[in-house]
């Protein structure tokens, strides 16, 4: 690991097709590799939606990475110089995940933390530094448009994409979920195949999440109710009084500065 050069990857993907899930489950699985070996290593992830400039963005990289350390007076640069100081001290890898980089792109484009994050090693004074890699997760490659040319190139060319769900792979999912959250015969095979079919057609669009929610939702209802199973008109009514495209994680994401 010690002679390991930071690598950077781009995870892109429509909305709800496991990106994020992914990526962090492949950091948890990495750091749990690690520890069996003796070796500190953090996954630190951070949302590019939740981050107003690059300052706020570090400020939380900082805090995700090495938690407990005050930040109030450094300036993104340094910060990422004290991040770099920080590991090294403690001997200490870091993997870095940005989520939401074309969001953060596109709304904060006097920043350029594509640039400095891929960059690092160069802040290492030619060494590998203890930042083994950066993901950047994004919906699709649109944000190029807005990076220079100095930052595209630091982008490399690994890119990982990820398709729509198709209904069989829904099911297979929400059926996990449904044996994880309800009681046996609350939901059976025709109502998960409904419950698929609904969420890879138009205006979902394979958006698990949105599938995911219906499921919830619909339980919750028929529970209300006085059910003890869920039925398909319970899914109907859910879906006609939701907006398909708004997910629970949107309400949490909202920007409330406009």
């Amino acid at each position: 690991v010690s002679e390991v050069y930071l690598q950077v990857c781009q995870i892109v993907g429509g909305v709800g097709t496991g990106k994020t899930c992914t990526a962090i489950r492949f950091g948890e699985t990495l750091e749990e590799g690690a520890s069996r070996r003796g070796i500190k290593l953090k996954h630190a992830y951070v949302n590019g939606k939740l981050e107003t400039s690059s300052f706020t963005l570090y400020r939380s990289l900082l805090e995700a990475a090495v938690p407990g350390i005050s930040t109030r007076s450094l300036s993104p640069e340094e910060m990422l110089h004290r991040l770099l100081d920080l590991l090294e001290e403690r001997d200490q890898y870091l993997l870095i995940t940005v989520d939401e980089i074309g969001y953060f792109c596109k709304h904060s484009k006097k920043d350029h933390v594509i640039y400095d994050l891929t960059r690092l090693n160069e802040m290492a004074m030619g060494r590998p530094s203890k930042v083994i890699g950066v993901n950047f997760i994004a919906r699709d490659l649109s944000f190029y448009s807005d990076l220079d040319a100095s930052e595209r190139s630091t982008l490399g060319h690994i890119v990982l994409e990820f398709p729509q769900y198709s209904t069989d792979q829904v099911k297979d999912i929400l059926e996990k979920r449904a044996e994880e959250s309800f009681k046996p015969g609350c939901v059976d095979d025709e109502l998960l195949t409904f419950i698929s079919e609904l969420t890879i057609k138009p205006p979902i669009n394979g958006d698990l999440r949105v599938g995911l929610d219906l499921l919830l939702y619909s339980g919750i209802y028929a529970e209300n109710q006085g059910y003890n199973r869920v039925l398909p008109e319970h899914v109907r009514l859910v879906y006609s009084q939701t907006y398909p495209g708004f997910t629970s994680e949107d309400i949490f994401l909202l920007d409330y500065t406009g």
